[in-house]
């Protein structure tokens, strides 16, 4: 899946004020062997990383580098399935 280039990799919101930088406004994308999200990077400069359980759903978000301005009480947050799904 991801030789083929069809992955979204970055977004660039428009500007909110004038001038705004790119940077300001771009949330990053970064994906694992399986083509899962497994980092997103916020523009305040958050880290956010997705963990997989043996059957590809996600079991946990966590976030690693927390961006200016973020509140920090809730870092992770975790999930389990029943054999249901």
């Amino acid at each position: 899946m991801l030789a083929t280039g069809h992955l979204l990799a970055k977004v660039v919101h428009p500007e909110q004020v004038t001038a705004q930088a790119a940077a300001d406004r771009t949330v990053e994308t970064r994906y694992n062997g399986q083509g899962q999200v497994n980092v997103t990077l916020d523009p305040a400069g958050s880290a956010i990383i997705n963990s997989f359980d043996t059957a590809g759903r996600v079991t946990e978000r966590e976030v690693l580098v927390l961006g200016t301005g973020m509140d920090g009480r809730v870092r992770k947050i975790q999930t389990t399935y029943t054999n249901r799904g």
